[in-house]
């Protein structure tokens, strides 16, 4: 996958992408494609409607997890709680990040790249949106929705994700579909930088073209093509 680069140097990219860094170091989950949910959004009742069921014992959970945010989890004893602690988390974080604060940070992350950029040749490089196949936890890995080709990508690379899986469940189904109704305009502005990058009128333009038609950039319905496995 393409490294992904700086966002297009365009005023409304760039009030967001200067931003504070806003990718996690919480010890619980090993990478830096969640965000930090604060502490009063953890203990608040509300956002724990329907996750009761899905533990053995919720509040031995809802408290390590609480306590994780003071000290290291490796202290706890018990491997399976911190497995349980590590879920919980995942599962705020999916409805954190529907917040108005957690969409704040998201749009940071995902015009900086951090979730990738998409695979296919004509999306011309376009950031990633986190998503998940399914918002039950164990279903499915991490993917990305592209806005320019409007497909998912499951799982996303094993470049971005530093060699872990992150659940999908840990951002939901959803969680394009509500990022973009939050910022209605983003998509529009973001194709049409897309685009305006590669105008024909370029002087680099067609040197590109040549280039990309060469074997080693050879690409088939979008995707680069691996001689190594075709000759």
């Amino acid at each position: 996958m393409t490294t992904p680069q700086q966002p297009p140097n365009d005023s409304w990219l760039q009030d967001s992408y200067n931003s504070s860094e806003d990718s996690m170091d919480y010890p619980i989950v090993n990478t830096d494609l969640l965000v930090n949910v604060p502490l009063d959004f953890i203990r608040d009742t509300f956002n724990h409607a329907d996750l009761p069921e899905l533990f053995t014992n919720f509040e031995a959970v809802l408290q390590g997890l609480e306590f994780s945010y003071e000290a290291d989890t490796e202290k706890l004893e018990d491997a399976s709680l911190q497995v349980e602690i590590g879920l919980l988390y995942g599962l705020l974080h999916a409805r954190f990040v529907t917040t108005d604060q957690g969409l704040a940070k998201l749009s940071r992350m995902f015009l900086a790249g951090k979730f990738g950029m998409c695979p296919r040749e004509g999306c011309k490089d376009c950031p990633l949106l986190p998503v998940g196949a399914s918002n039950v936890p164990g279903v499915s890995p991490l993917g990305g929705y592209c806005v320019y080709c409007k497909d998912v990508y499951l799982p996303l690379s094993h470049d971005v994700l530093k060699g872990e899986l992150v659940d999908g469940s840990f951002y939901g189904s959803s969680f394009p579909q509500v990022f973009l109704s939050r910022y209605p305009k983003l998509e529009s502005k973001l194709i049409a930088s897309l685009d305006a990058s590669t105008n024909s009128d370029s002087p680099t333009y067609y040197k590109d073209i040549d280039a990309k038609l060469s074997k080693e950039n050879m690409h088939l319905f979008g995707f680069k093509i691996n001689w190594g496995l075709v000759e």
